[in-house]
């Protein structure tokens, strides 16, 4: 009772309680860097440079990777819709039950992982 009561007041508090917004600041002066020394600091460098046809955002390596990870979506979406035929023709069987949620499972963490991985690749391929 008192864990139950513990919890209702946290969570009332932590909804109570406000957001505090956290904004970043650029402290690299790059004015003070004479001669085109950029004192080796990537915010003082040129971002008009020309990107690489392997990295960059329309790069060769992050094209290679949106394809891949289309085509594991569309897996693991395959595997979701079999482990929901499966759930559905199981008939009450609890062997075909576990089965197909172990299907429905995996699949859906597999999404996860292709999801976060595909942005993660995405993100440090388009900063190079």
């Amino acid at each position: 009772m008192i864990k139950r009561f513990c919890l209702i007041i946290f969570t009332v508090l932590t909804l109570l309680i406000p957001s505090v917004p956290v904004y970043a600041s650029n402290v690299v002066n790059c004015a003070n860097y004479s001669g085109g020394n950029t004192g080796g600091s990537a915010l003082c460098t040129d971002s008009n440079h020309s990107s690489s046809p392997i990295y960059g955002s329309n790069g060769l390596l992050v094209k290679i990777a949106n394809i891949v990870a289309f085509i594991a979506g569309v897996a693991a979406v395959i595997l979701i819709l079999v482990g929901s035929i499966q759930f559905i023709t199981s008939g009450g069987d609890s062997a075909k039950v576990s089965t197909a949620k172990s299907t429905i499972v995996g699949a859906l963490i597999g999404l996860a992982i292709i999801v976060l991985g595909a942005t993660l690749i995405n993100f440090v391929l388009g900063k190079l």
